[in-house]
């Protein structure tokens, strides 16, 4: 097995692995939310597993755009399954793929620690 093969066959695991337990987290919100989706009081487990839910979420995305950019990096001779102008358009939307996942995760950060947009209603 060669060196890139093994590199390939551990993201793609990653990235399938992920998008299980976030199909499960969606399950199981869907269960824990199922008579009152939008509950005015959200209780500790939902808020945990939203943020737990966001979390994988922004884990694919970044699974996702480092397979591109690590599959399609147009600074190699060698030829995937494309070439030419696809594959550099293919490792570009990597890169804007991780970029925009970083950047929607560290603001969501930024405005519930900071900005005090989502505030917990412990009663």
């Amino acid at each position: 097995m060669k060196h890139t093969e093994i590199h390939t066959k551990y993201m793609t695991k990653f990235i399938l692995f992920n998008k299980i337990i976030w199909i499960v987290l969606a399950l199981i919100f869907f269960y824990l939310t199922y008579d009152n989706y939008k509950a005015e009081h959200p209780t500790k487990e939902i808020i945990i597993l939203e943020e737990i839910d966001y979390l994988a979420g922004t884990l694919f995305h970044i699974g996702i755009g480092v397979l591109l950019v690590y599959l399609f990096n147009h600074l190699t001779e060698k030829k995937v399954c494309i070439e030419g102008e696809v594959k550099l358009n293919l490792y570009s939307f990597g890169i804007i793929t991780i970029i925009i996942a970083l950047y929607k995760y560290l603001s969501r950060i930024y405005h519930k620690y900071y900005k005090k947009d989502y505030e917990y209603n412990e009663e």
